[in-house]
Parts: structure tokens; C-alpha cells; sequence
């Protein structure tokens, strides 16, 4: 039997002790995020960020192609009118062409090419390669001669290389490419 005073007599009984020694081992209440580089952001604050990056996320543009007013895949580009004069650097002819597209034109131009030594060459100029279409999807600007003519329709910030051996395909920013239009003889 114990003695009064004893230690036995102080100790309380084993589920208090375990009642007891659970509750001190309960975690404190988060208060901050410990981030990779062991720097400890508030609590608050991390939430605050995780809010503005879904809200980023919900309201944040869909990608080109998803846009209602994205380019008509069936968009065709014609050439009516092309240079009569031989490729070289001097002279230059105005070349007329048309697209027709059941969507928008807006974001889009004319990228024209001119064949002459089975190279083809961005016209008018490297410096300034776009042709603007007009409202009824007329397009028309002065060229350099060549033996051949092709005119690419494309979505603006398209860079067009100044020469290349063969034309870039549809897809990506390139929406349509006109049949090749050989020049006429004088």
C-alpha cells in the first residue's frame, strides 16, 4: 500500500496522463508557410497569393485559337492581278489579290512572295513584308517582277522569312496560301 505523500499518490491516473500528454502534443495553430529557401511567409498572405493566382487564372484571355473571332480554317486567298515584268530589283507592278473567309479578318494580313530563280522572296520589302486587307477582303500593293506569285494569309506577328527555297505550310499562324500565279508574258 502507499504511503501518504508518496509519489505514487502525486501521479494521476494513466488516462489522465495520456489525455494530458496528448493534448500538449497537438501541432500550434499554422500561422505561416515554411517555402523551399526556408523563408516563412504568413499565413494570410499565402492565401491572399493562392486567391490572386486563381483569379489570374479564371479571368486570364483564353489563347488565340479559342477566341469566337479566331480565323476561318476554309479561308481562301486568291490572285487576280500579278506583275508582267521578269524578278530584279528595279521595277515594280501592283499585284491585286482577294480573300474570302466566313470569320473576321481582323489580325490578319498578306504575306506575298515573289518567285524568280526558284527562290522565293517576302515582297514588297524585307523591312515592311504585310499587306493590309481592306474592309471587303481586297488586298493590293506594288511588288517587285518575278516568274511566279504566292500571297499567304497570316495572323499578325507572323515573320516571314526574306527568301526561302519552299513556302510554309497552313497551320500555326499561316491560315491560308494562295495557289501559285505564274506571271503573264508580255
Amino acid at each position: 500500500m502507499p504511503r501518504s505523500g508518496s509519489l505514487d499518490e502525486m501521479r494521476p491516473p494513466i488516462w489522465e496522463k495520456n489525455k494530458t500528454s496528448q493534448a500538449r502534443r497537438s501541432p500550434p495553430r499554422a500561422t505561416a508557410l515554411k517555402t523551399r529557401n526556408n523563408y516563412m511567409i504568413p499565413l494570410n498572405t499565402a492565401k491572399a497569393v493562392s486567391a490572386l493566382l486563381l483569379m489570374f487564372a479564371v479571368l486570364a484571355p483564353l489563347p488565340p485559337a479559342a477566341h469566337a473571332d479566331a480565323p476561318d480554317k476554309s479561308a481562301t486567298v486568291t490572285l487576280n492581278v500579278v506583275p508582267s515584268i521578269p524578278g530584279g530589283p528595279g521595277e515594280t507592278e501592283e499585284i491585286k489579290g482577294r480573300v474570302t473567309s466566313s470569320a473576321s479578318l481582323k489580325g490578319l494580313h498578306i504575306v506575298i512572295y515573289s518567285k524568280a530563280g526558284g527562290i522565293y522572296w517576302v515582297q514588297p520589302t524585307v523591312a515592311s513584308p504585310d499587306t493590309d486587307i481592306e474592309g471587303d477582303g481586297t488586298f493590293s500593293t506594288y511588288i517587285h517582277g518575278g516568274d511566279g506569285f504566292v500571297a499567304l494569309l497570316v495572323q499578325d506577328g507572323y515573320k516571314p522569312e526574306a527568301q526561302t527555297d519552299s513556302l510554309p505550310k497552313v497551320g500555326g499562324m499561316v491560315v491560308a496560301v494562295s495557289p501559285e500565279k505564274r506571271r503573264a508574258q508580255k
